[in-house]
């Protein structure tokens, strides 16, 4: 499953320009913190914990889609 992230602070928008904007999820989050993705950039690799919800750097939408171009 792949999805594509816009950066709602600077600091997001800073990793979406660096990283592009599509990324892969790996992996869903521990009992702890169940609605948090951890998802990879499929430019550059890089990694981070995302909250779909409630982001503050990010907006994240879901697709389908396994077409990983830019």
């Amino acid at each position: 499953m792949f999805v594509t992230l816009k950066g709602k602070t600077n600091h997001g928008k800073n990793r979406v320009h660096e990283n592009g904007n599509k990324w892969e999820v790996i992996d869903h989050a521990s009992e702890l913190q169940p609605q948090k993705l951890f998802v990879r950039s499929t430019l550059t690799w890089d990694a981070r914990w995302v909250d779909p919800l409630f982001d503050r750097n990010f907006e994240v939408e879901f697709n389908n889609e396994s077409n990983t171009s830019q």
